[in-house]
């Protein structure tokens, strides 16, 4: 978080936050704990962001995969972030 700037950073590891890729896959076992786990993690994160945009915060998430193979896309998205810091609305 950072507070002068109303910006806030999430890391989300890929399996934890849900996302849809290949570090993600859900596993095949104790679906009926997982299954409600990765989803309530979503909806939480969702909630989270929702509120800090209603209290004009900027919210960036990058996910574990972008950090690993795709670093042109992590590229961009510090350098949104960099332009959100600089010029604070």
């Amino acid at each position: 978080m950072l507070p002068r700037y109303h910006v806030a950073v999430f890391v989300h590891g890929c399996f934890w936050h849900g996302h849809d890729c290949n570090r993600a896959q859900r596993p095949r076992t104790n679906t009926e704990y997982w299954g409600p786990k990765i989803q309530g993690n979503i909806l939480r994160d969702q909630r989270n962001a929702d509120l800090l945009q209603q209290a004009n915060w900027d919210v960036f998430t990058v996910r574990e995969c972008t950090l690993e193979r795709d670093t042109e896309s992590l590229v961009d998205r510090l350098a949104s972030l960099r332009n959100a810091v600089e010029q604070p609305e």
